[in-house]
């Protein structure tokens, strides 16, 4: 089977001829340019698929899809143009070859309604499911619907705040990051599910802004050393929280900032690989006011940050 763009995305975006072509359970991209010149042929495994996200466009409708492929690179399509069929019948063409992506069997869980967040107020609430393979989750917009799967052996990560209810995200070869919460009795049954496939919810040691730095305030930064990597949680009073977490191996420089410093920031840098394009990339990480013997051992004092990443970052 072939899915081509139209004509006005061809012209303008791909200036040439783009075709996809469905066969023997993969997706494979088939460009060549006005000047002749083809570009080298370009595959996805259906039954691999995580990522599915739809756009309309001025063009047509955009489609994002991919996995993630392992070590520096994913493998991701994105295809402008597409009619509302032609991403049915690609929908329909990677779920027959195993792909769980955009499947609502099993248990599923729906965010509350957000009052504290007039933006989201007319948008359809996120949706996630639960089944034997893995997580799924669908957030639909007026214009944009983004879909992700992650399969239990993929996730390295599962964090959650809040007290009356949950904000939630879940790191694995793609991010669950939802915008909306949870309730505490959702968020039990989901870290049910993940404590049988073996998935603890972020435990680790905790490092914050000393007291005297006078740089811990009423919500202060947390960085959590976990088995898997670094966990980096910011809140904010005003404004979107920012939640990172990077693998140790992933991680390529970390240092503090003033060796001679009582409490000096601590820096750490690395790079995440994600199934979905412009998310993981470039992490840096900043946690001021960190005391010196949290940083380095000394005397009776152990814990060390220093220490941990040195004999996990190899």
């Amino acid at each position: 089977m072939i899915i081509k763009p139209n004509l006005l995305a061809q012209f303008f975006y791909y200036v040439g001829s783009y075709k996809l072509i469905l066969e023997d359970g993969q997706l494979k991209r088939d460009l060549k340019t006005l000047w002749f010149f083809k570009r080298k042929p370009k595959f996805l495994n259906a039954e691999k698929i995580i990522v599915f996200d739809t756009e309309i466009g001025l063009t047509g409708r955009k489609l994002t899809s991919g996995y993630k492929a392992g070590g520096a690179d994913n493998k991701t399509l994105v295809i402008k143009g597409l009619t509302s069929k032609d991403i049915e019948t690609i929908k329909e063409f990677v779920q027959s070859h195993g792909a769980q992506i955009a499947k609502t069997d099993g248990d599923l869980i729906k965010t509350k309604f957000p009052f504290f967040n007039p933006k989201r107020w007319f948008s359809f609430r996120e949706r996630l499911f639960l089944n034997d393979e893995g997580i799924g989750h669908i957030r639909r917009g007026w214009f944009k619907k983004r879909q992700t799967f992650l399969p239990f052996s993929s996730i390295k990560v599962y964090v959650y705040n809040g007290l009356l209810s949950k904000e939630l995200m879940i790191l694995g070869d793609a991010t669950i990051n939802l915008i909306e919460k949870i309730s505490n009795s959702d968020n039990d049954k989901i870290k049910s599910v993940l404590s049988e496939k073996g998935v603890i919810p972020t435990q680790g040691k905790k490092y914050l802004p000393a007291i005297l730095s006078f740089k811990r305030g009423l919500l202060p930064d947390v960085l959590i050393a976990t088995e898997k990597g670094i966990l980096f949680k910011s809140k904010q009073l005003v404004g979107e929280n920012r939640t990172e977490f990077i693998a140790y191996n992933q991680i390529t420089e970390y240092k503090k900032i003033g060796w001679y410093k009582l409490f000096a920031p601590i820096v750490i840098k690395g790079r995440r690989v994600d199934a979905r394009q412009g998310e993981g990339g470039g992490i840096h990480i900043v946690l001021d006011g960190v005391a010196f013997y949290r940083w380095c051992t000394l005397f009776f004092f152990n814990g060390s940050l220093k220490s941990k990443l040195k004999n996990n970052c190899r």
